[in-house]
């Protein structure tokens, strides 16, 4: 189950303060598409105020590699006892080392198989 809050992408481009339908375009963001809502949400965890996190989208690129964005959106949020049992959110808002975070993705109970940095295609 994923938790909010979440935003509409008018609602995005407002807090980041973007052009209407600027963000449509951006592959770095998690969006889950028709899941909330007729138009895509966009989980608010991704910004620190009016910034786009640049952790979460560093981190978010190569889940995006392995996974669906809503899937990418579940391992962000579960707790992983490779990291201690913190959630791989929480890890990155404590500063923790973001490698460790990414090594957590293809070891331990919820992360995935393989490793993050290859692509999809090179796993399958």
């Amino acid at each position: 189950m994923l938790l909010g809050p979440f935003l509409t992408e008018r609602e995005f481009e407002r807090r980041v303060h973007a052009p209407r339908g600027s963000v449509r375009g951006h592959e770095f963001l998690l969006r889950i598409a028709g899941l909330l809502s007729v138009e895509p949400a966009y989980p608010a965890f991704q910004l620190d105020g009016d910034v786009v996190r640049s952790d979460v989208v560093w981190l978010a690129t190569l889940l995006k590699r392995r996974m669906t964005d809503i899937d990418a959106c579940h391992w962000l949020v579960r707790h992983n006892r490779v990291l201690g049992g913190l959630t791989p959110l929480s890890w990155l808002d404590h500063g923790l080392p973001m490698e460790e975070a990414v090594q957590a993705m293809g070891r331990g109970r919820g992360g995935t198989q393989g490793d993050p940095r290859r692509p999809k295609e090179e796993l399958d």
